[in-house]
């Protein structure tokens, strides 16, 4: 039935949004969409939406990269009763000050970044490429990798 049809989609977010990774809507097709139903992808979509914001909090947003379609899952809810709530992932936040540097040396240079460059302004800051053992981001490269899985930054 279609209210299974965006039990199924709510309960595909949530299920890949713990990973950290955007959701591909080609995955999202193949998930959940396979068969017929009455309801067209757009209207099971927004019953999935409204759902996701009404009960957890969460709004789903679309990015375009690379020719495809993601979506991912923003939190709505008032950041002091997240802080109250909900712990900071003790792996995500110390790599948190590396990707807003990245983030910032892209914005600085007009959203354009040569990795070259990139990493200049890392050793900069004591922070070299072949480092495998950084005290706050182990291995940098890989933590990099991360933020490039996750669609933070682009390579």
């Amino acid at each position: 039935s279609d209210l299974r049809k965006v039990s199924e989609l709510v309960r595909y977010f949530l299920m890949n949004s713990e990973k950290g990774f955007p959701v591909r809507r080609s995955d999202v097709n193949k998930a959940v969409f396979s068969g017929n139903s009455p309801l067209s992808f757009s209207e099971i979509f927004q019953l999935a939406s409204r759902r996701l914001k009404e009960v957890y909090g969460l709004e789903i947003v679309e990015l375009s990269a690379r020719s495809a379609k993601f979506y991912y899952l923003h939190n709505t809810l008032d950041p002091a009763l997240l802080d109250k709530f909900v712990p900071t992932s003790s792996q995500e936040g110390p790599k948190r000050p590396l990707l807003i540097t990245i983030l910032t040396l892209i914005f600085m240079r007009n959203k354009k970044l040569v990795d070259s460059e990139m990493w200049l302004a890392l050793k900069r800051l004591g922070i070299h490429k072949s480092q495998q053992d950084h005290k706050i981001f182990g291995n940098v490269q890989k933590c990099i990798d991360g933020f490039v899985k996750q669609l933070w930054v682009d390579n």
